[in-house]
Formats: structure tokens, sequence, C-alpha cells
């Protein structure tokens, strides 16, 4: 499991002889969320000691407004990486002339 994963490596940077004087503090406030995060998770999945059940359903998702909405993202994301571009260059010296 990634969490579980992250945290014991977290926990190993803290504790870390070069680590900060806070270390140990940041890595007990990254395990109090990581124990919330997995208990909101396995609370979602409504499984008992002694039973378990299946996966809540996932709501479906139409797969045309989905591209669609990709589609319109990705346009979007570009035009105002071209718009950034052009702004740098802009303020470029040696392009002003």
């Amino acid at each position: 499991m990634g969490v579980l994963s992250a945290i014991r490596d977290f926990e190993r940077v803290a504790y870390d002889p070069s680590s900060p004087a806070s270390g140990a503090v940041d890595w007990h406030r990254a395990y109090r969320d990581m124990v919330a995060l997995l208990r909101t998770f396995t609370a979602n999945l409504r499984c008992t000691n002694t039973e378990h059940f299946a996966s809540r359903p996932v709501p479906s998702i139409d797969d045309k407004l989905f591209d669609e909405f990709v589609a319109e993202d990705v346009a979007r994301r570009r035009r105002e990486a071209i718009d950034r571009a052009l702004d740098d260059d802009v303020t470029d010296p040696e392009i002003r002339g």
C-alpha cells in the first residue's frame, strides 16, 4: 500500500540525524493525516472485521461528456501556455530590440 510506504519513508527521513529539529513534529502531523485518510478509506468500504462487502458502485460518467471536457481542458491549457510564452517574449530585452 502506497500510503504505508510513504509514511515509513517519511519517518526515516524525519528522524535522520541530518534532518531539521522540526522533522519529528512534521512526521507526526503526516502520520495523523494518513491515519485519518486510511480511516475514511476503509469506512467507505463498509467492511467489518467479520464481513466483506463489495465496493460501493462508482457513478458512471458519460464518455462523450468526459471526452469533451478533456479536449476543452487541453485546448485551454495550450492557449494559456502560448499566452505565457508570448508574454515572456515581449518582456525579453533581446526580442524587444
